[in-house]
C-alpha cells in the first residue's frame, strides 16, 4: 500500500495559513479577496497572497491558488490582472472552474503552474475525467456525491491525479449544481457568496442539512485504490480548525493502522467545535445516513454567569471547556479568557454581564501557539519576483540578462577586473549562492565557460541593479492595464428552437446521446462528438470561455445559463439522495439519476 499522500489545507485568512505550516500540510489552498468559490472569507490581498506563496515554497509546502468561480465579462479585466500578478511569483498550481481562467492562465503564468479542477466543476464520471484530460489539466478534486465504488472505478480509468475531499462541510446538492441562494437571494454558490440556505429551517426541521464528512477511517482504503491527495474543507473555519484536522490526519502518515487511526481520533476529541459528522456518500447506496436534523451551529454554552466584575467573571460552576485562550462570547459582546482560576475567568477586555447570563464559546483562530510568529514573517517580508539570469564573462567585461519566464527584462553590462581562478571559477552555484536576496529569487543562472574569478564588490553591485530592475517590474505588474480579454469576440445567447436532446446536469453511468443535436450540461458531454450546444445548467458567462469551448469542442451556441438568468424552472437543488422530509412548499422531479428540487411560490 502507497503510504505517502498529500494534506491539502485550508486557508481563508493568513492565521489559518499559518496554522496550517505549523501542522505540516504539504499544501494549502487560499485565495484572493473575490473570484473564489468562498468569497465570504477573510482571503487575501495581492501583495500578500505572493508573499504566502513565496513563504510557503521556502518550507517545501505547495500552493494551490483558489480561482473556482464562474465569471461574467465584467470580471475578466480583474481576472487577467490577478494573473498577472501571480506572474511575479507563480504558485504550484491554480484550481479552476470557468474555462476564462484555463485559457488567459496559459497566456501569462509559466508553463510550471499547473491547473486542478474545483470541484465546483461536477466532474463525477469517466467522461469528466477525459474531458479534464484534453484541455490539459493536471490533478482533479472529484464531486463529493461519489461512493467509494465509483471513485475506484475512477481511479483505475484514469492517468490523471485525483484528489477527494475527507473532512468538512457538505453541500447538499451536487457541486457546482445549487441554486437555492441564487433564487432566494441573488447570492450564488458559483460565484462564491453562498447563503446556506440548506442551513436554514424549513417547518420546524432541516431537511436539506447535511452530515460534515470525516473520512479519517477511509483513507487506507483511498491509498488501496491509488487516490493519495485529500482535501480538508474549511475556509470559513479558524486556525485552531486547521491545526486540529492537519495534525490528525499527520497521525496516520506515521501510522495507518488502528493505533494511528485512534490517535488521530484522539487528536480530534480536543477541538470541542466540530459539528455532526457522517461519511457522506463513500458507503452508498448501502448508507443513505447524510442528513443531520439538528441546527448546525460552531458555539457551545459554557455556563452562567453568577458574578461580573470588570474584567473577572464568576460562573456557577467550574467547566473544563473554559480554558485560557478560548473566545467566550456574553450578549452581543465576545473576549478571550486570559486566566482561569476553578468558576473564575479573567478576560482580555470587559464584558458588560450579569448574573443569569448564558455564557457561549467559540474557536480562537489566534489560539495556537506559534502561528503570531509565522503571521508576522509573512507580512513583514518583501514581495519576491522569481527570475533567470544568464552571463557572459571575459577578461574585463561581465554582461548579464534578467529575464523571466515569458520575457526579458533588462541587460546590463560592468566593466570588470578579473582574476585567473586558482581552483574553482565563476560558474551557475556561485551566482546562485553570491546574489540570493530578500527582493528576488533567481530559479536558473547560466554562465559562460570561463577561468575567471571576481571580487566580492561587483556580487554587491550586482545585487542592486537587479534590485532596481525588480522594483521597476513589480511596479508595472501591480498598475498593469489589462488588455488580452480584450482581443476575444463578443457572443451572443441563443433562443434555440431547433429539438436538441437536452442531457442532464449530472450523471454517474454512461449516457445515449442518439440525437444529433445535443444540449449538454455537463462539462464531461463537451467531448461528445455531436453537433452541440452548452444548456442552462452550464455556466458559460464570459466571452472567453465562449471562445475557449468553440475553438477545443467546436460547440455551436450557448444558451444563457440559470446562473445569469434564474428562471421559473430553476430548480433550488440538484441532488442524488432524496430527502426523507420534504417541507411543504418543495416539490421533487426524478431525473435520471438525479432528483431536482423546487420551491412552490
Amino acid at each position: 500500500m502507497e503510504k505517502h499522500f498529500e494534506i491539502i489545507a485550508p486557508a481563508g485568512n493568513i492565521q489559518s495559513l499559518a496554522a496550517a505550516v505549523k501542522a505540516k500540510a504539504d499544501a494549502v489552498y487560499f485565495g484572493f479577496k473575490g473570484q473564489n468559490a468562498r468569497g465570504r472569507a477573510e482571503n487575501f490581498d495581492e501583495k500578500t497572497i505572493l508573499k504566502a506563496i513565496a513563504y510557503l515554497k521556502e518550507k517545501g509546502i505547495k500552493s494551490y491558488i483558489t480561482l473556482n468561480t464562474v465569471l461574467t465579462d465584467n470580471e475578466l479585466s480583474l481576472l487577467e490582472k490577478r494573473l498577472k500578478i501571480l506572474s511575479a511569483y507563480p504558485p504550484d498550481a491554480i484550481i479552476i472552474q470557468d474555462f476564462a481562467v484555463l485559457e488567459l492562465g496559459k497566456k501569462i503564468l509559466p508553463d510550471t503552474v499547473e491547473f486542478h479542477a474545483s470541484t465546483q466543476m461536477g466532474i463525477c464520471n469517466l467522461d469528466g475525467l477525459r474531458f479534464t484530460e484534453k484541455i490539459g489539466l493536471n490533478q482533479v478534486v472529484l464531486a463529493r456525491e461519489l461512493s467509494f465504488k465509483e471513485l475506484k472505478y475512477l481511479s483505475e480509468n484514469t492517468k490523471l491525479k485525483l484528489e477527494v475531499f475527507v473532512f468538512g462541510a457538505m453541500c447538499y446538492s451536487a457541486s457546482g449544481f445549487c441554486y437555492a441562494s441564487l433564487k432566494e437571494q441573488r447570492r450564488s454558490g458559483n460565484r462564491g457568496i453562498c447563503a446556506q440556505i440548506c442551513r436554514h429551517r424549513f417547518n420546524n426541521n432541516y431537511p436539506f442539512s447535511m452530515k460534515e464528512l470525516d473520512l479519517i477511517e477511509e483513507i487506507p482504503e483511498f491509498l488501496n485504490i491509488g487516490i493519495k491527495h485529500f482535501k480538508i474543507e474549511g475556509r470559513m473555519k479558524g486556525a485552531d480548525y486547521v491545526y486540529t484536522i492537519v495534525s490528525a490526519l499527520n497521525e496516520l502518515k506515521k501510522d495507518l493502522s488502528n493505533k494511528g487511526i485512534e490517535r488521530a481520533r484522539e487528536i480530534l476529541k480536543e477541538y470541542l467545535f466540530l459539528r455532526d459528522r457522517g461519511k457522506g456518500y463513500f458507503y452508498f447506496p448501502e448508507n443513505k445516513k447524510i442528513f443531520t436534523e439538528k441546527k448546525h451551529s460552531i458555539q457551545i454554552e459554557a455556563g452562567k454567569v453568577k458574578y461580573a466584575k470588570g474584567k473577572t467573571i464568576t460562573f456557577e460552576r467550574e467547566n473544563p471547556l473554559l480554558k485560557q485562550g478560548i473566545r467566550i462570547k456574553i450578549g452581543e459582546k465576545a473576549s478571550t479568557i486570559i486566566k482561569v482560576n476553578k468558576n473564575i475567568v479573567t478576560l482580555s477586555s470587559f464584558i458588560p454581564a450579569k448574573k443569569g447570563d448564558k455564557a457561549y464559546i467559540f474557536p480562537n483562530k489566534e489560539s495556537i501557539k506559534g502561528i503570531k510568529g509565522i503571521v508576522n514573517e509573512i507580512e513583514k517580508r518583501e514581495v519576491k519576483l522569481k527570475i533567470n539570469l544568464k552571463a557572459e564573462i571575459t577578461k574585463n567585461k561581465l554582461n548579464i540578462k534578467v529575464f523571466t519566464n515569458k520575457k526579458v527584462l533588462k541587460e546590463f553590462s560592468f566593466d570588470i577586473e578579473t582574476e585567473q581562478a586558482k581552483a574553482r571559477p565563476l560558474n551557475s552555484e556561485t551566482l546562485l549562492v553570491k546574489l540570493k536576496s530578500p527582493y528576488f529569487e533567481i530559479e536558473s543562472a547560466e554562465i559562460n565557460k570561463n577561468n575567471f574569478v571576481i571580487k566580492h564588490s561587483v556580487f554587491k553591485e550586482i545585487k542592486s541593479k537587479i534590485k532596481e530592475i525588480i522594483k521597476e517590474e513589480l511596479n508595472k505588474i501591480f498598475n498593469y492595464s489589462p488588455d488580452i480579454y480584450k482581443e476575444y469576440p463578443p457572443f451572443n445567447y441563443l433562443n434555440l428552437k431547433e429539438n436538441c436532446q437536452i442531457l442532464p446536469p449530472v450523471y454517474y453511468e454512461k449516457i445515449k446521446t442518439n440525437d444529433k443535436c445535443i444540449i449538454v450540461n455537463n462539462v464531461g458531454q463537451l467531448i461528445f462528438p455531436n453537433e452541440k450546444y452548452t444548456g442552462k445548467f452550464l455556466p458559460v458567462c464570459n466571452k472567453v470561455a465562449a471562445y475557449f469551448l468553440k475553438k477545443n469542442f467546436k460547440v455551436k451556441g450557448f444558451l444563457k445559463p440559470y446562473e445569469l438568468e434564474p428562471t421559473k424552472d430553476t430548480p433550488h437543488f440538484v441532488v442524488r439522495v432524496k430527502p426523507e422530509k420534504l417541507p411543504k412548499n418543495f416539490k421533487i422531479e426524478k431525473q435520471g439519476e438525479i432528483y431536482l428540487i423546487y420551491k412552490i411560490n
